[in-house]
């Protein structure tokens, strides 16, 4: 390893990303808005649900009455409308159950969705428990990116009882994870949520692109674009939010990881357009930039690969058998990263021209 990647730099990177944060507070503290309680605690929460599930399921489309019940502690009863969302997921016939997507009025005040607005809830896909598994590492995915940088999205982690209001029964019990809302996100770091045709790889800031290019390596996702909207739709990006300013910076906030390597998804598919044969081989789709960016982003992974381990290693609920898949692709990553002929094969050969 050259000098640049070796002498003290866990601790300088470290050092200029909590700048940047500690700038972004002092420049913007007029609309970073309220901190919101949900994301503040890592503790599972533990909810039911109660709405007509088997006509959301089946129309797939509009909003629903539904009530959110905070099974432990004070049990507070929030009403709320429910949508399906990731409807792809039903159509394709991939899964049995969406997303959702809540929209939560007033009454929320003391209650942990208090600040809460609009909500998407990661569920599962299908009720087994080897899908439930998928959905934690999706979910330990989200808080890897955390670690790294806080223009990430966050996320809680639930167990939840869905019951059908209209058939009076339980539909499943499952863990699922909210996830916080863009325009929060947007407000929390002191920007907006941009709503572009298109980005050019240019206009992001480029430690904070370098740093989504290396973290989608690290899980092995090749399913997102930063520059161009997904097929059929006419706002950037695909599976990236930009936020930032339309005149600079702008920053790429990565989500939907439920097709990367590291969650290894059996409907999980490669992009034919990618030398690659399967989601667990891991492709590179960075931008070349000087070597110095480079070597700074895989010097903050470095920096926090104790956490990370961590994360996976200390996981409530994940089997022996996930946790074992899990760091073992994870293990991979980092021997990469500290071997010069690695790095140079696997991200300096296979870098993109702009």
């Amino acid at each position: 390893m050259d000098c640049a990647r070796s002498v003290g730099r866990n601790t300088l990177y470290r050092v200029l990303f909590t700048a940047t944060i500690v700038a972004c507070a002092l420049t913007h503290t007029g609309r970073c808005g309220a901190q919101a309680p949900l994301f503040e605690s890592d503790s599972i929460l533990e909810l039911r649900i109660e709405a007509p599930f088997r006509r959301m399921t089946s129309e797939a489309e509009g909003r629903f009455p539904a009530r959110l019940i905070l099974t432990a502690g004070a049990g507070d009863t929030l009403q709320l409308e429910l949508a399906p969302r990731g409807k792809s997921r039903l159509q394709s016939g991939i899964c049995d159950f969406p997303g959702w997507m809540l929209f939560l009025g007033n009454g929320t005040l003391g209650s942990p969705f208090e600040w809460q607005g609009v909500l998407p809830l990661v569920s599962h896909c299908k009720d087994r428990d080897s899908f439930e598994q998928l959905l934690l590492l999706e979910f330990l995915s989200y808080r890897v990116h955390n670690l790294l940088t806080d223009k990430s999205l966050r996320v809680r982690l639930a167990s939840i009882e869905y019951y059908d209001s209209e058939r009076g029964r339980q539909v499943s019990k499952r863990l699922a994870f909210f996830l916080e809302n863009y325009d929060s996100l947007a407000t929390r770091i002191g920007w907006n949520r941009l709503e572009l045709r298109q980005v050019p790889p240019d206009e992001y800031e480029p430690a904070e692109r370098n740093l989504v290019e290396v973290f989608q390596y690290f899980i092995g996702n090749t399913d997102w674009s930063y520059s161009l909207p997904a097929q059929g739709e006419t706002v950037c990006c695909h599976n990236v939010v930009p936020i930032g300013d339309p005149a600079g910076p702008v920053f790429p906030v990565p989500f939907d990881f439920d097709q990367a390597g590291l969650v290894n998804a059996p409907y999980a598919t490669v992009d034919p357009s990618i030398p690659i044969r399967s989601v667990r081989e891991r492709y590179y789709r960075g931008i070349c930039g000087p070597s110095a960016e480079l070597n700074a982003t895989l010097g903050l992974f470095e920096s926090y690969q104790t956490e990370i381990e961590e994360l996976f290693e200390n996981a409530e609920y994940l089997s022996a058998r996930s946790r074992s898949g899990a760091l073992s692709y994870v293990s991979d990553f980092f021997r990469t990263i500290s071997d010069d002929r690695r790095v140079g094969r696997e991200f300096l050969s296979r870098c993109r021209t702009p």
